[in-house]
């Protein structure tokens, strides 16, 4: 038998090695790709699946409701729209991409069962057409026997059905999101099994150096040794530590620190598999060559991960914070200053700001015509500081930011600009976010923001947007405030009438020698009550809120003559029953109640209205009477109102 020298020893037992690690690492890719693919699965057909079946249970009772709406509120065309979109657009786009995703589905009863499920909406929409038939004009709505019809039929079928279907879907969506956890876990053995195939190669490579150094041990002991003691320790399942030893030029001293580089190599490579298991995605790893496939293809599923990771970060921090913000803002606050402090406060916590401070233009600038801000509310490092400072439109960049309507970012901050100040000492922000509090492009007042970082694209849409919202609420606490003194003090005139008119009644005789001087209170009386009939339509009710007295403006306003109103219910006038049913709570419950909403006219058309209305306690008659002071709204005031 030919004898075999060194070198052919060793590339024998090189070629062994290598054949072994080009064979596990085709098994690695193949791995990796099956990952892939399993979470290509998974976002491009099983999420998309559960939102499409999450959207068809939105869908359904969304339907029940538009249906039941249609048939009991005459006059809710909101609901009429969005119901006839559902059958025209939404459910026949969302059935499209259902029959699209149903392709991908493995489980044939599943398919079966959408399938039923559409064809059984699909009936159901035939019902909610004949009863839009049935309901299709005003005076359908006059007819007893239709009403009843439809009824029986939300009653028996529509309401019955659509629970069913509600059900039927919460089991498939429910099976869906099964098999989107079963991906889950199959991504998760897969890196599993990827971290035991590195580790095989580790220790099929080490097999090859032994068989390597069985050929050639009496010459190369000193690197045939350090193989081994690689080699035993690979074999207990670990990663050996680095040895600092010296080896020869020839080819074994080749061979062993290629083993070297290979252990030190899995060791890294293993690692980085590991922490991408964990969800760990920022350890640096450098692969072996530009050539190291398996390297090269982690590092691209890692950098995959870490984009969804971080996108799905962005998208919570943001869902959270429009949440957190909405629960401040929905509260009631004493005061503006309040309200703005609150939200300052907040705001700078939340986005890891520094400092800053909400600037808000006053209403009305005594002494002054040019409108200015006054800073209401600030924070900063967790104390309120309170500025008697004033800004005029222009002046300054949070000036200019309100002249100009939009956001003003800068990210190099003049040294004399603003400090920030703590217990040790002073440092200037890194940026300085100005954003306006705009709403339809009316300026309320300005937001001004510092931080000693860089602000990312996100965090700056975000605090637009709640700059946005607070503007928003803003307006409505302002049109509440001065709706509510508007109140406040007709009812402390029509007070003030009806003691007069009891101190009347109980001194008549006692008043009949001041007979001229009661003559002038009542002229004065007739004045303010003239004034209050001429500028607005005066209604009081009874407790049942049946209608007892409306000066002339009825007909001005709504087009009826006061013996056409007397002893009619007051829900008439209204033209949703909801509207009115909140109205009676509030009074009811002896609130003042204040709100711009849609009344109906003598021809039954809406017309846009400020209703304020309170309780009249009348002492003399132990009952209650409800007045009510409306304000028709028209021209350009309805967009000021609606803004």
């Amino acid at each position: 038998m030919r004898r075999l020298n060194l070198g052919q020893k060793v590339l024998l037992a090189n070629l062994l090695t290598i054949i072994i690690f080009a064979l596990t690492a085709v098994v690695s890719i193949f791995t990796l790709q099956s990952s892939r693919e399993i979470i290509r699965i998974s976002s491009e057909e099983i999420n998309p699946s559960v939102e499409a079946i999450d959207r068809f249970i939105l869908m359904v009772s969304q339907g029940k409701m538009y249906i039941t709406n249609w048939v009991l509120i005459s006059t809710n065309e909101t609901d009429k729209e969005a119901l006839k979109n559902l059958h025209h657009f939404e459910f026949p786009e969302l059935k499209d991409k259902i029959s699209r995703l149903k392709r991908t589905w493995n489980n044939s009863e599943q398919v079966a069962e959408i399938d039923s499920i559409i064809i059984r909406f699909d009936d159901m929409l035939i019902i909610h057409r004949d009863i839009m038939d049935k309901f299709a004009k005003f005076g359908d709505y006059n007819d007893p026997s239709k009403i009843f019809y439809a009824n029986e039929i939300i009653e028996d079928k529509v309401i019955p059905i659509s629970y069913a279907l509600i059900d039927r879907l919460e089991v498939l969506a429910k099976a869906k999101r099964a098999e989107k956890e079963k991906y889950e876990q199959n991504v998760s053995n897969s890196l599993a099994t990827l971290n035991t195939v590195i580790l095989l190669l580790g220790i099929l490579s080490v097999f090859a150096g032994l068989l390597a150094s069985a050929f050639v041990f009496r010459s190369v002991s000193t690197p045939i040794k350090y193989v081994n003691e690689v080699a035993s320790e690979l074999s207990l399942g670990g990663l050996p530590k680095d040895y600092e030893r010296e080896f020869g030029s020839d080819e074994i001293g080749e061979m062993a620190q290629s083993m070297k580089k290979l252990v030190n190599g899995l060791k890294a490579t293993a690692n980085f598999a590991e922490n991408i298991g964990q969800g760990v995605y920022d350890q640096s790893y450098q692969p072996l060559s530009s050539h190291d496939m398996l390297g090269n293809a982690l590092m691209n599923m890692r950098d995959n991960l870490k984009k969804v990771a971080e996108d799905d970060k962005v998208r919570i921090w943001t869902t959270e914070g429009i949440a957190k913000f909405g629960d401040i803002m929905r509260a009631n606050y004493n005061s503006i200053s309040k309200f703005a402090e609150e939200v300052i406060t907040n705001l700078v916590k939340y986005t890891g700001a520094n400092q800053g401070g909400i600037f808000i233009i006053e209403e009305h600038s005594e002494g002054s015509e040019e409108p200015f801000m006054t800073l209401q509310g600030c924070y900063a490092w967790d104390r309120q500081r309170y500025l008697d400072k004033t800004i005029h439109k222009g002046e300054g960049l949070a000036g200019q930011a309100w002249q100009e309507t939009r956001t003003i970012y800068i990210s190099q901050v003049p040294n004399d600009y603003i400090n920030i100040t703590s217990g040790l000492g002073k440092a200037n922000p890194k940026s300085i976010l100005i954003v306006p509090l705009k709403l339809n492009e009316t300026v309320f007042g300005v937001l001004e923001i510092a931080f000693f970082r860089n602000l990312q694209t996100h965090e700056t849409v975000f605090i637009e947007r709640i700059a946005e919202n607070f503007a928003s609420t803003l307006s409505i606490v302002r049109t509440n405030e001065r709706t509510q003194k508007l109140l406040e003090d007709s009812q402390l005139l029509t007070e003030q009438m009806r003691s007069q008119e009891e101190e009347m009644r109980q001194n008549v005789e006692e008043l009949q020698a001041t007979q001229d001087e009661m003559r002038r209170t009542q002229a004065e009386v007739e004045a303010k009550e003239a004034i209050l009939n001429l500028l607005n339509l005066v209604i009081e009710t009874d407790h049942n809120f049946i209608i007892q007295r409306a000066n002339h403006q009825i007909d001005a306003y709504l087009g009826y003559h006061i013996s056409e109103i007397l002893g009619q219910p007051l829900s008439k006038l209204f033209d949703t029953h909801v509207d009115f049913l909140l109205m009676t709570r509030t009074l009811e419950g002896g609130k003042i109640y204040s709100k711009i909403l849609n009344w109906l006219n003598a021809d039954n058309n809406a017309v846009l209205v400020k209703i304020s209305a309170a309780a009249l306690h009348v002492q003399h008659a132990q009952t209650v009477q409800y007045l009510f002071v409306i304000d028709q709204i028209n021209g350009a005031e309805v967009k000021k109102y609606l803004i």
